[in-house]
């Protein structure tokens, strides 16, 4: 066989705000889809953001096996086999549609020049679909073919500022009880035109997250407060350039002093507000709180579980399967379905094909990771927790020190993580204990260091990084 590939890739998309009791946006299209194949709602990705993520994903390694720190930058290792060379070596053309954001990472260079990007004022709702269907219209020509579209929308920063006042949908709670759920409607008729031009008869379609987002679960009350966080009124603020241009230049860096104590201030002020509100909050609600106020990593299934949906050319199976499987199981499913399993013989990832056909179950755990794009970010636990999934149970602790913030979850009677049971179920934390060493004999999960970029190169991708919101 030799059907054509499609990756649609969803930026932030939840699990349980893609399907499930907890959904609440309207997406008639997606469900459609949703109808049509095979869904792994309990899937596990690779990283906490998009750059390990997806390196994890296109190398079906574990994130601190494919991300290397290079030169202060954290980026894909140029020196390992990934899948988008394999799909070139039996003889698959390879065509990309990113966000420009991920110019910060070696990933666009998988695709060598069949690739175009996306810039971050461009949203679905803002033309930027009719572009993605042209681009997909022009590459479907080629005879055999693997495409990977990566929509940003729900990284809903972006979507809020450009779009909140032209658009009435992201407003109104008939699409959704909060902000994020009312972008993923805005999306539906987006997906429901692409997937319209898929030929199922002879494309493999997949369709997930490359990492969960935490603003998914944000009532309306947390979904202000972050709103309030990230864009604040104030005076200095929003006359910043006017004040610039009037300040002489040798008192301009004070000048900066000043606005920036402002934004603190007003930020500390906001956070302080919404704090003395905290009794009446969950615990799980407070944590939310706390990491939209720190920015803070971390490994809970807001941001590490998410969906996965599997459309293969010719088959009739459609139906959910909720064992526990991981984004690293993607490309070896694919290969071993096109007939190329040898291409698997390095991959920490599995073929689901055995699971889809009810043969046999998968590997019982998943590794957690909470690796982010940049070793810049002021987040001091960055790159720091590790940990195991199961469908029963969550643990994690400090990569370096297995005595340290150590956390084990319930997931079936606790699925919100709200209470550590770590001190009362030792046998477990050593049965998981074991799986870590048998993952890493020596105990180690840092990243490998090498110097292929220059300062300029590193400092260039910190800027990107900040001004994308990263740092």
């Amino acid at each position: 066989m030799n059907p054509n590939i499609l990756f649609l890739v969803i930026d932030g998309l939840r699990s349980d705000k893609c399907l499930g009791p907890k959904k609440t946006s309207k997406t008639p299209n997606l469900d459609n889809i949703l109808n049509q194949g095979i869904i792994f709602p309990n899937t596990i990705c690779g990283g906490y953001t998009t750059i390990p993520s997806m390196s994890s994903i296109f190398t079906s390694l574990y994130a601190h096996e494919c991300i290397v720190n290079d030169n202060n930058s954290f980026d894909l290792n140029p020196n390992l086999e990934n899948y988008i060379s394999h799909l070139r070596n039996i003889k698959y053309e390879t065509f990309a549609f990113v966000p420009s954001s991920l110019n910060v990472s070696r990933i666009p260079s998988l695709f060598q020049k069949n690739i175009e990007f996306s810039e971050k004022d461009e949203t679905i709702s803002r033309g930027l679909d009719k572009k993605i269907l042209e681009y997909f219209n022009s590459i479907k020509k080629n005879k055999k073919w693997f495409c990977y579209i990566h929509i940003y929308d729900l990284y809903v920063n972006y979507v809020l500022e450009l779009d909140d006042n032209e658009n009435q949908l992201l407003n109104s709670k008939e699409f959704g009880n909060n902000r994020y759920e009312r972008i993923f409607s805005n999306l539906d008729s987006f997906i429901g035109k692409l997937f319209s031009q898929i030929d199922l008869d002879n494309t493999i379609f997949a369709l997930f997250g490359d990492h969960g987002n935490d603003r998914g679960a944000y009532t309306e009350e947390i979904d202000k407060f972050v709103l309030k966080k990230h864009h604040p009124k104030n005076f200095l603020l929003e006359k910043k350039s006017k004040i610039n241009k009037i300040t002489p230049n040798f008192l301009k860096p004070l000048g900066k002093k000043i606005v920036k104590s402002q934004i603190d201030t007003h930020r500390e002020k906001e956070i302080n507000q919404i704090t003395t509100k905290l009794e009446k909050f969950s615990m799980y609600e407070k944590r939310l709180i706390q990491h939209a106020s720190s920015g803070e990593s971390h490994v809970y299934d807001d941001r590490c579980r998410v969906p996965f949906t599997l459309i293969l050319p010719e088959s009739k199976i459609k139906r959910i399967i909720n064992e526990q499987i991981s984004t690293i199981d993607i490309f070896p499913t694919i290969f071993d379905f096109l007939g190329y399993s040898e291409y698997n013989l390095d991959a920490k990832g599995d073929s689901l094909l055995p699971l889809i056909d009810g043969k046999v179950n998968q590997k019982k755990y998943a590794l957690v990771d909470n690796i982010v794009n940049s070793p810049f970010t002021n987040d001091p636990i960055t790159n720091k927790i590790i940990g195991i999934r199961t469908n029963n149970f969550k643990y994690f602790r400090k990569k370096n020190n297995k005595n340290e913030h150590v956390h084990l979850f319930n997931l079936i009677d606790d699925p919100l993580e709200e209470e550590n049971i770590q001190k009362d179920h030792q046998e477990i934390i050593r049965e998981f204990e074991d799986v870590l060493t048998s993952i890493e004999p020596n105990g180690k999960f840092e990243l490998s260091k090498i110097n292929l970029k220059n300062s300029e190169e590193s400092d260039e991708a910190k800027k990107l990084l900040k001004d994308l919101g990263y740092i």
